[in-house]
Parts: structure tokens; C-alpha cells; sequence
């Protein structure tokens, strides 16, 4: 592989992020009709589809800004190989399973507009490493040169997807890997070695990827890839994340397997409870306080099941998408999400089947009375007077106890 003098930080397992500019794009958007929805707005989103004994992990990457100054690195627990598909994907998963809800207000209208705020800027959910300098070298040549010099970093394969040059390298040796990420325009910060350090124990492989030289100036674009690798279990790299210096990130995982999936090992899954769902206002809910409760569990190690169903329902919803087949795309259908702060992110995420395959179905229906709530707000308004005047009184009395004129 081709040394570059292309000059590379480490940022986040989330989101392609710019050093100069904003590089996080956004990938959902604010509903507004006569159903409310949740808006898409989390940092990371990924599907994982596991079928006979392979698995396919769709990772969406965003970028905007001067391409020199972008690169990625993710890892993976076998050996990938690399396709870009179309962007829809997630727009499509989104749509199919986003919670909305219909609120009927007492005066005959529909609720519905502003909705509840969810989930994802829709960038990517990698190990995420910007890129500064030329930027100009692409990563392609020697497949050894790595190796050179008793190195214990192999690369595997190279070439080219989408906008993207990448390399698929393994290494033994964390200083060994540091050096080729160096060599090969990649500065890795102090903080991240023991997470790749985590990795490389492991044996994982690690696609490192950056914009391919002639990428235009300031674009905005989003990429698609599917990285396609054997193995009969799912996990996702959470633990990457962790170098993020974001205070929380959004997180938002489809799994599409043989049953409903959790998310298992040092994070749990809960569900939200729905049977307290309101509505505030005839276009507003309490929802997002609710899965707020929800993900609050575990030291906050917890994903929220937002959605789970199969059959033509999923494959309905999937079906323009070439990319899965048709066997895979009638299993079952998971959507979970959380928001995480990067500390609570020292464990990857096994994903395994949950208890019961039971339905979530993310469509709501709300009756909204006016006179329910201006009769609630009245009672809290005369219940805080009736606390002043206790409290009023009780001061006063005690003033007179002390001598002073109440």
C-alpha cells in the first residue's frame, strides 16, 4: 500500500466528521401531517442481517466538507468484503418503523405536526478517523507494504467503493498497527490505542477507508456500504464509540434475523411503556419521555425496542431493496435505539434472540381532551396556590413566635 502525506485524526465511531467543517449529514427529517411521527436524528445507524451463516452490516456514511480531511476505520470480527448499495435503505427502514401517532382531538380533529424527537443525523456508525492535509494518495499498490520489515499488520485486500479507497488489514501487534495507520496518513490520538488495542486481541479485522482523490470540493454526500463477512452470531462494535468525544450519541440498530433480537452482554433491551402513553398537546406526546425512562436502566447501558415484526409487513417494506434477498427479508425485524453517553460505552454488543418473538407495533392512536387537560392544569394551578398559603402561614406564625411582626 502507498504511503500518502494525507494528515488523519481519530474522532468517533459515529458519524464522518470534518476537522474544519460540519461533516455530520443529516439523513432524516421532521414529519409534520395529521400523524405525528418521531424524527430520525441519531449520530449511528447500521442493519445487521444474519442468514445462513453470514452477515451483512449496512452502514450508512455521511460527508460534507473538503474531502482531504475525511477517513474511517471500522472493525469487524472476519474478514469483509466490501459493496456500495443503494441509499434508500434506510429511508425505507425508517419510514417502516418509526413510532407515530394519530392524536384525535375531542374537537374532531386529528392530531398530529410536531411529533417527538428520536434518533439519528443518520452518518455511520464506524471507527471514524478525519483526514487532514493533501489527501490527494489513495491507498492503492503494494498489498505488502505493511508487512515490510518483520511488521505483524497484514493487508488483505484494497481497492475501491463508491467514493471511497479502502484497505482490509489485521495486525498482531498494536504498535504495529499504529505505524501502518501512520505511514499510511492515519494519526490515531493516545486515547484511542487501548480501544484498538481491544480489537487487535481479538484477532478482528479492520477496514480503513478514505475519500477517494478527485472528490469534489464541499460536496454533501451520503454512501451506503455493505460490508458482507461469515459468522453465525452479530455483534456491533460499540466500544469503538467510545473515542467519540460527543457528550451522547444516538444509536439506532435494525437486526434482521431468523427471530426478534436484543441487545445482550453488558447492556440490556427494555421496552417502553406505551401503556402510559399521552398526549401533552393535540400534536404533541410524552413519548420521548418515556423512552428517556426506558434507556435510564442498567447505568444506562440500555436500548429501547422501538418496533418488531415480520412476514409481509417487513417484506412489503423492504421490498425495492435489491441488496437483501428475498428469504432474508421475511424474517424477523428489530429496531432498537438508545442514547448513550461514550463512558458507558466499554463493551461491544452481542446481539441475541429475545425471550418471545412478540409484535411491537410502533402506530399509536391518543384521545386528546381539552377539557381533561385544562381541568388537570387547574387543579395542579389550585393545589400550588393552597401549598403557597400553607407555607405563607406557617412562615408567618413563625416569625411571631421569634418577636417579629408578622
Amino acid at each position: 500500500m502507498r504511503r500518502s502525506n494525507v494528515l488523519c485524526v481519530m474522532l468517533t465511531a459515529a458519524s464522518l466528521i470534518a476537522l474544519e467543517t460540519p461533516a455530520a449529514l443529516a439523513c432524516g427529517g421532521f414529519f409534520s401531517s395529521s400523524e405525528s411521527e418521531i424524527v430520525d436524528m441519531s449520530d449511528q445507524r447500521a442493519l445487521l442481517v444474519s442468514f445462513e451463516g453470514r452477515v451483512d452490516q449496512f452502514v450508512q456514511i455521511a460527508y460534507e466538507g473538503v474531502p482531504a480531511q475525511f477517513a474511517w476505520v471500522y472493525p469487524f470480527p472476519a474478514q469483509p468484503t466490501l459493496e456500495q448499495v443503494s441509499s434508500d435503505l434506510f429511508t425505507l427502514l425508517d419510514e417502516g418503523t418509526r413510532p407515530r401517532f394519530t392524536i384525535i382531538d375531542e374537537s374532531g380533529g386529528g392530531g398530529g405536526g410536531a411529533g417527538d424527537a428520536s434518533g439519528n443525523t443518520g452518518c455511520s456508525c464506524g471507527d471514524i478517523i478525519g483526514v487532514g492535509g493533501n489527501g490527494g494518495d489513495d491507498m492503492t499498490g503494494d498489498m505488502d507494504a505493511g508487512a515490510d520489515g518483520g511488521s505483524s499488520v497484514d493487508v488483505w485486500d484494497e481497492g475501491e467503493v463508491g467514493v471511497f479507497d479502502y484497505a482490509v488489514i489485521t495486525a498482531t501487534s498494536i504498535d504495529d498497527m499504529l505505524t501502518w495507520l501512520g505511514d499510511n496518513g492515519f494519526v490515531v490520538p493516545e486515547t484511542a490505542k487501548p480501544v484498538l488495542q481491544h480489537y487487535v486481541d481479538l484477532s478482528w479485522f479492520f477496514v480503513a477507508m478514505k475519500l477517494s482523490p478527485g472528490t469534489g470540493f464541499g460536496n454533501a454526500a451520503t454512501s451506503t456500504i455493505k460490508f458482507s463477512y461469515l459468522s453465525e452470531t452479530m455483534t456491533y462494535p460499540l466500544y469503538m464509540s467510545s473515542i467519540s468525544a460527543a457528550s451522547h450519541l444516538g444509536i439506532l440498530l435494525y437486526v434482521l434475523a431468523p427471530h426478534r433480537m436484543d441487545a445482550a452482554g453488558a447492556y440490556v433491551t427494555s421496552e417502553i411503556a406505551t401503556n402510559e402513553l399521552d398526549a401533552i398537546t393535540p400534536e404533541t406526546t410524552n413519548y420521548e419521555d418515556l423512552f428517556a425512562k426506558a434507556i435510564d436502566v442498567n447505568g444506562g447501558r440500555a436500548f429501547a425496542v422501538e418496533y418488531a415484526g415480520s412476514g409481509g409487513e417487513v417484506e412489503d417494506m423492504l421490498w425495492s431493496v435489491e441488496d437483501i434477498s428475498s428469504a432474508a427479508k421475511a424474517q424477523y425485524l428489530t429496531r432498537l435505539r438508545t442514547i448513550m453517553s461514550p463512558n458507558v460505552m466499554d463493551a461491544d454488543v452481542p446481539l441475541e434472540p429475545a425471550a418471545s418473538d412478540t409484535v411491537i407495533d410502533p402506530t399509536f392512536e391518543i384521545f386528546y381532551s381539552r377539557t381533561t387537560n385544562a381541568a388537570v392544569g387547574g387543579w395542579a394551578l389550585l393545589a400550588g396556590l393552597f401549598s403557597y398559603t400553607l407555607l405563607r402561614g406557617a412562615a408567618r406564625r413563625l416569625r411571631g413566635r421569634k418577636g417579629e411582626v408578622p
